[in-house]
């Protein structure tokens, strides 16, 4: 039979880490979100008017800082969590942003026209 003592620290321990694991859920899917919309915007690009692309160009590069951001503090929170169950679905899932060829250069390109 469990003390008290023992149930509420196993309960505390499991608090501990849901948090951790969510220290990582966030970051990343906000990172998910931005890359995600900025992706869904590339096919707008070419129908801003040239008076709005300084305004669509400072949207692109928040979106570029919010999921660099973001990815910087995923990689910096799956270190405390890495190896202790649960971890791998995130791990995949930073893996594949991580390694996708970001659309920031493209989102920002307006050529000459």
């Amino acid at each position: 039979a469990a003390t008290p003592a023992a149930a509420a620290a196993a309960a505390e321990e499991a608090e501990r880490r849901r948090w951790l694991r969510r220290s990582v859920e966030v970051p990343l899917h906000i990172a998910e979100l931005s890359y995600g919309a900025a992706v869904a915007c590339l096919q707008c690009r070419r129908q801003i008017k040239r008076s709005l692309q300084p305004e669509w160009v400072a949207g692109a590069k928040l979106m570029r800082t919010a999921t660099e951001i973001a990815l910087r503090n995923v990689s910096t929170n799956l270190t405390s969590i890495w190896g202790k169950g649960n971890s791998e679905a995130l791990e995949k899932r930073f893996s594949k942003l991580r390694d996708t060829e970001p659309p920031w250069e493209d989102l920002c390109n307006f050529g000459i026209s």
